[in-house]
């Protein structure tokens, strides 16, 4: 019966053929493996970094992309590892990483090859702790993206290059005749209001304070140089700033004007900041000791503006508010005070103490 059951069963191997096929079958994974990280193109490592920094293994890739050979990158120190990184920031974030403190798992590594030529490499690193959580090494694969980078640094590069471009192009071109007059608009694609200047005389556009800069610069332009001022302009009920240089030409004069009121309200704004910390703290100090018209924080600061004489556009500004906002706390002002204008309120402040000028 016992030999009826097992007939036409194969025979089962035996532990030990079983073993000899699995480590055989084992054995040729690992070659593979070992064959296509041996030939991977991107830097594939495993970097020790507790008790010590160095490479427990690289692959060839990793002397294509650095630059060293393969038995000198293995044999470096933490030192030298850290001197063919590119710069100090680069350095810094290193020591973060073996630190423990910053682990991505994607960074941008910029380093300096054996040659003294940049390179960068996209890294993809997964940290390795010990049982006691500690980092002990970085096992990753670095991407050569060298090429990358130095198109995106040359655009960057040309960006900015238009940029500073754009910024030196003037917002209007215009022409001008002998008179200072200004006779045509050359397009440049600027938005700025040409009608406010075309047929003007300059000293019609420009400020009354600016009038002698601009004179100046047209008889600069006349003689044959070029001559440039700046000046406050009213657009339509809006003063802007502009910078004017007028250049001599074939034709007569060219006008080039550009818009600076944003560039020059950016440059005061830290002076503007500190006179405004200045004043509250003043105000402040001010309103503790006193406050009989019971004047709330902004109206005080306002009032004490008044009093040194300041318009609502310059409280406008000194405060970064609307003139609006000015309008209506000084309406405030004169409420609570009592006060029939501007000038007695500004006055009393004085008087009273309740502003310091």
């Amino acid at each position: 019966m016992s030999d009826l059951t097992n007939r036409g069963r194969p025979e089962a191997p035996d532990a030990a053929a079983k073993a000899e096929v699995l480590e055989k079958l084992l054995d040729e994974c690992e070659q593979r493996y070992q064959r296509l990280v041996e030939s991977c193109p991107d830097m594939i490592y495993r970097l020790r970094v507790h008790p010590d920094v160095a490479f427990e293994y690289i692959n060839p890739a990793g002397e294509r992309v650095l630059g060293y050979p393969l038995e000198q990158l293995r044999a470096m120190d933490k030192e030298e590892l850290f001197g063919i990184l590119a710069d100090d920031e680069e350095r810094a974030v290193a020591e973060e990483i073996i630190a423990g403190r910053r682990v991505r798992t994607e960074e941008i590594r910029h380093w300096r090859r054996a040659n003294g030529q940049e390179a960068w490499t996209e890294q993809h690193a997964t940290p390795i702790l010990d049982e006691t959580g500690r980092l002990v090494a970085l096992e990753g694969i670095a991407r050569d993206v060298t090429d990358r980078e130095r198109a995106l640094h040359a655009l960057r590069e040309v960006e900015g290059r238009e940029q500073r471009l754009i910024q030196s192009l003037p917002d209007l071109l215009l022409r001008m005749d002998e008179s200072g007059t200004f006779t045509e608009h050359l397009p440049t694609g600027s938005k700025q209001p040409v009608k406010v200047f075309i047929g003007k005389v300059i000293e019609e556009v420009v400020s009354e304070l600016a009038r002698p800069a601009a004179l100046k610069a047209l008889q600069q332009a006349r003689a044959g140089t070029t001559g440039s001022f700046r000046c406050e302009i009213d657009v339509w009920g809006d003063s802007r700033r502009y910078e004017i240089r007028l250049i001599p030409d074939d034709e007569g004069l060219l006008a080039l004007l550009r818009d600076v009121t944003d560039e020059e309200w950016a440059a005061a704004e830290d002076e503007r900041r500190q006179t405004r910390s200045e004043l509250e703290n003043t105000v402040d100090q001010l309103l503790v000791i006193r406050n009989p018209y019971h004047l709330t924080f902004r109206e005080f600061t306002v009032l004490h503006l008044i009093a040194r004489g300041s318009a609502d556009k310059e409280i406008a500004t000194e405060l970064g508010i609307a003139n609006s906002t000015v309008n209506k706390h000084v309406s405030n002002i004169l409420g609570k005070m009592g006060a029939s204008s501007r000038t007695e309120a500004g006055v009393r402040a004085v008087q009273e103490g309740l502003a310091r000028v």
